[in-house]
């Protein structure tokens, strides 16, 4: 077990980082100037500046169409369908048609690899009302999107993707998948005012991390919907805000008309805009530059917001070189059009320079923002602009279909659209990319010698020195890249990072291990090259592949649980400077000394140290610890030994039970996939969590009785084990991560709050007592035919300086309803009362009873509820019936009894233990029978003659109505009554031999009777 540093760390900035990392993605045409729309119907060009409120109400209306669609159509789409009116009395359903071409073609039957998008991921589905002049913010109102307040989102999984087939989109968008959008704003007064935010797009689990990787975490498309709440309804706009308010004052005049379907689609080259703020080319759009020249290329601010100020700054790599200033202000009053001078280096090969212009405000929230982009490259002596994406650059540069291989093509696929890999259609040009493929496997080996597949690691493919492209391995660790070729024979090699799925494996100055393959010299165009590498087990480089692995396998269990993976982590290996294998938060790196390089318990330990500060899921103040101590008693400090058992206990069970979940002893890894905790290098630590010796089970503060108490919840029942549930470990996450889980105590209070129902909470309690967590209720109380029965159980606690010290009873009946709960006692024994015990027993017959434990010294930690025992209330059994007055047994006239015959009389005896003194009972209640165990189908019975009646035996069949017996409990007893008659079973005296006979109710103990169960 390894010890590591804490840190607090708050989940929601990195949702809040998401969201403020969301842009709105420029419209082609609009930078064109374009600001034309295709009616549907007519097939006639409308101009979307002078459309009238009769054109939007009264028929229905597209906007965004290609005209003549030649152009690539953009690969994520959403579109909008709602009428522009609604009474008050009318739900606002938004129909939101979405898709994504790209993810459907390539990735629907696999998660998404870096190859194919840089990162992990998948296309996400989000609205929510944004704040005035800010389209990153959202709105603080109250309207509710699907019955949520602010937000809704809708993650799409892989076996979602498959519907998002969008390759012939073309016309309505109820023909395609669609999520209908409720948005209720019957809180809104008249006036109110607003937008509604729809963004479809891909989000990526990674922030960036490399230049070639993903330079945001979400890309995609957004929808702005504007709404104006007018005395007689509310007024939709896909235009603006104002437009909708307009909308209201002539809808006004013309009697509320009904309002007919309007449609905002997806086709973005002639989309009107409807962005307050965005940037317009003014020049003549010159594409074909002598290289070193210096470029000119002027822009308007184009801005119906209330700023007369704005900021302008201009970003680009150091192979541009900046002409004019890169940080300005302008003040639009006198001069909207600015003008940007720059000039290519010989350095450059491609690029872009992004322009982006900001209100100049003194609001802290004001966010809004427009950003637009050159796109560049160099080739025979010439510099190539576009504004619109690299794939533009192919129809001015016979070399830009090979830098589609090698620039981010991601962000920019995203931002702008684009065909895919192979032939790169634009208007009537077609460029045919020529490909080199490179492919092989990347294995690794364990400690015995035996090979891996490396899954999931990075190879990069090279030319010399320069970059092409990038490839992840699968799960056999094969991988294949298609590399482009331009007419010269390239000199192929490979580099294997030791990264992957979020894990970077480092040596101990921070360089991430690489294996360089050797160069193949020459390779011509067509040529299939395989290049395969397998690391050792006997160098730092080798060895690092098992480490990344291991925490790759960890790192992918946390995608099965979130949907998401946790940021990337460097590993650094090895190091010693710690002392120990350790995760330090405070510079969020995870430690590993060499020779834990092969015990991937310990490896995925350590991650799930950082799994649990990403989560805020522990409070451990770190430091040494054992296996075979209860850390409170350790410490002598209660709120450190919790915390620290926790932290230690729930990393172990992290790591025992994702390597079972994600079946890992299919891998053949040495000491991987069982259930077993093994450290083999600074520590020789070998136990079984499954089955844990008595000597580590001590308690809350255990470590290895926290592993084990998690894992048994998480794991299929063992009843040889005190094992009664099975509560599937995504539960139980959801359980310790939503409720920030710090110890023990905190889990189990939390779990009793869960939605599992109450047979579950306490059958829970046979694991809490296994472990010594909770007290453990003896099975045989005593006095159960009496008034008054006895409790017992074992305080526990596995603790000598804390244990258990505050107890009481819960009994339950048959459907788990609690019936009765006792006073609070700090002994290990309660009594029933006679009022008590005839509240549980009229709950019966079956009843179940649960020691709740707490122990009481600060932090108080409890309730734990016991074991959980079974009481048969109806008393059912064999017993030895003695008459209180008389101090003698019920028996059977006769010695040595083998048979029974009619009529044969019963009376009294002293105890002698023989069968003629045991009966068999059938419940101690109403409607009972008392048997004789040599022959159970005799009884007693009742001889209707003389006076008193007498008792004997008797056959039951047939005459129940004579045999049938009430037990009344009494102070002393019970009395036993005919359950037909009115009548009482009494002892005649007190002497060997003395008659049995029933007779009227008395006060006389010859009518009371004490059981005993034998």
């Amino acid at each position: 077990m390894k010890n590591y540093t804490h840190r607090k760390h708050n989940k929601t900035a990195y949702i809040a980082m998401l969201i403020a990392l969301v842009i709105c993605l420029p419209n082609i045409m609009m930078f064109l100037g374009g600001c034309a729309s295709k009616d549907p119907e007519t097939e006639e060009l409308t101009d979307c500046v002078s459309q009238t409120h009769n054109d939007r109400i009264q028929k229905e209306i597209t906007s965004g169409y290609d005209l003549d669609e030649t152009k690539p159509l953009p690969t994520q789409r959403i579109a909008l369908k709602c009428y522009s009116f609604y009474s008050f009395t009318e739900k606002i359903t938004v129909k939101a048609s979405m898709g994504d071409d790209y993810s459907y073609k390539q990735e629907h039957n696999s998660v998404p690899t870096y190859d194919t998008y840089g990162t992990n991921g998948s296309p996400m589905f989000e609205v929510y009302p944004k704040k005035s002049l800010s389209y990153n913010a959202v709105d603080a109102s109250t309207v509710l999107i699907n019955k949520n307040n602010k937000e809704y989102r809708k993650e799409f999984k892989k076996d979602d993707l498959s519907k998002l087939d969008i390759s012939y989109f073309k016309d309505d968008v109820s023909k395609y998948y669609y999520e209908d959008v409720e948005l209720d704003l019957s809180n809104y007064a008249a006036g109110d005012t607003g937008t509604i935010v729809f963004s479809f797009g891909w989000y990526y689990d990674y922030p960036p991390y490399e230049d070639y990787l993903p330079e945001e975490l979400w890309e995609g498309y957004r929808r702005f919907l504007y709404y104006y709440v007018a005395d007689d309804g509310v007024y939709i706009s896909f235009n603006s805000e104002e437009s909708a308010r307009e909308d209201a004052n002539i809808s006004s005049q013309h009697n509320q008309e009904k309002a007919s379907e309007i449609e905002n689609t997806i086709k973005d080259d002639a989309l009107c805009t409807s962005k307050p703020l965005y940037l317009v080319c003014t020049d003549d759009y010159g594409n074909e530059y002598l290289h070193g020249t210096i470029i000119e290329k002027s822009f308007e601010i184009i801005s119906s917001l209330e700023y007369s100020l704005y900021e302008l700054q201009i970003s680009t790599s150091d192979t541009v070189e900046m002409i004019s200033q890169d940080n300005i202000v302008i003040d639009t009053n006198s001069d909207k059009i600015f003008t940007v001078l720059f000039k290519l280096t010989d350095n450059a090969d491609y690029g872009k320079i992004e322009i982006r212009v900001n209100p100049v405000s003194n609001d802290s929230e004001l966010t809004d923002s427009f950003a637009t982009k050159i796109y560049y490259c160099v080739n025979n002596g010439y510099d190539y602009i576009d504004l619109n994406s690299f794939d533009g650059l192919a129809q001015f540069s016979s070399n830009a279909s090979n830098m589609l291989e090698t620039i981010n093509k991601q962000s920019e696929y995203f931002e702008l659209g684009g065909p895919s890999m192979g032939n790169i259609d634009i208007g009537d040009a077609t460029i045919q990319s020529t490909k080199i493929t490179v492919s092989g496997y990347i294995r690794w080996t364990d400690s015995l010698g035996v090979v891996h597949p490396a899954d999931g690691v990075t190879v990069y493919v090279y030319d010399g020195s320069a970059y092409l492209g990038y490839v992840t391995t699968n799960s056999n660790g094969y991988y294949s890249k298609a590399v482009s070729y331009n007419g010269t024979n390239r000199d192929i090699l490979i580099k294997v990072w030791s990264s992957g799925s979020g894990i970077s494996v480092t040596d101990i100055s921070g360089a991430t291990y690489v294996y360089t393959s050797n160069t193949y010299s020459d390779v011509s165009e067509g040529a299939s090259l395989t290049i395969s590498y397998t690391a050792n087990n006997s160098t730092n480089l080798g060895k690092s592949f098992s480490v990344q692995q291991a925490m790759a396998l960890a790192s992918r269990y946390i995608y099965n649980l979130e949907g998401a993976y946790l940021s990337r982590i460097s590993v650094s290996f090895p190091d010693s400077s710690r002392g120990t294998s350790c995760y330090v938060s405070s510079s969020e790196k995870i430690y590993i000394l060499e020779g834990d390089a092969f015990d991937w318990d310990v490896l995925e330990h350590e991650y799930g140290h950082y799994v649990q500060d990403c989560y805020d899921i522990e409070d451990s103040p770190g430091g040494a610890h054992s296996l075979s101590e209860n850390l409170s008693d350790d410490r002598q400090n209660k709120s450190e030994g919790i915390r620290l058992a926790w932290g230690e206990g729930w990393a172990t069970y992290f790591a025992i039970n994702l390597q079972n979940k994600m079946s890992a002893s299919s891998l053949n890894i040495p000491n991987v996939g069982d259930t077993s905790y093994q450290d083999t290098d600074d520590a020789t630590i070998n136990y079984n969590i499954e089955f844990l010796p008595n000597s580590r089970k001590l308690g809350e503060a255990n470590e290895a009785a926290v592993a084990a108490v998690l894992y048994d919840i998480t794991d299929p029942k063992n009843s040889s084990d005190s094992d009664n549930i099975y509560c599937g470990d995504g539960n139980i996450w959801n359980i310790i991560k939503n409720n920030n889980c710090t110890t023990l105590s905190e889990f189990v209070t939390s779990f009793y709050s869960s939605g599992y129902n109450q047979m579950t909470k306490l059958s829970f309690g046979a694991t809490l007592s296994n472990y010594k967590v909770a007290a453990y209720l003896n099975s045989s109380p005593t006095g159960l035919t009496t008034s008054t029965p006895k409790f017992t159980w074992s305080k526990q606690g596995g603790s000598t300086t804390y244990p258990n010290n505050k107890f009481r009873l819960n009994f339950y009946d048959s459907a788990y309803a609690l019936i009765l709960s006792t006073s609070y006692v700090n002994s290990t024994s309660q009594t029933l009362n006679a009022t008590q015990w005839n509240q549980v027993k009229s709950c019966g017959p079956v009843i179940y009873c649960c020691v709740e434990t707490y122990q009481t010294q600060a932090p108080q930690t409890g309730k734990y509820n016991s074991n959980l025992i079974t009481i048969d209330t109806s008393g059912e059994g064999i017993y030895k019936i003695t008459n209180v007055g008389a101090g003698k047994c019920l028996n059977i006239y006769g010695e040595n009894v083998s048979s029974h015959y009619n009529n044969q009389n019963v009376c009294l005896w002293s105890d002698s233990g023989t069968n003629e003194q045991k009966w068999y009972i059938t419940q101690i209640g109403d409607g009972a029978y008392i048997k004789s165990v040599i022959d159970d189908t005799f009884g007693l019975n009742v001889y209707r003659t003389g006076d008193p009646w007498n008792c004997d035996l008797y056959p039951i069949s047939g005459n129940e109505t004579d045999a049938l017996v009430d037990f009344i409990l009494t102070s002393n007893g019970y009395k036993i009554k005919l359950h037909n008659y009115d009548l009482y079973l009494t002892a005649g005296a007190s002497s060997d031999g003395s008659n049995v006979y029933w007779a009227s109710s008395s006060s006389s103990l010859y009518q009371v009777w004490s059981l005993t169960a034998l």
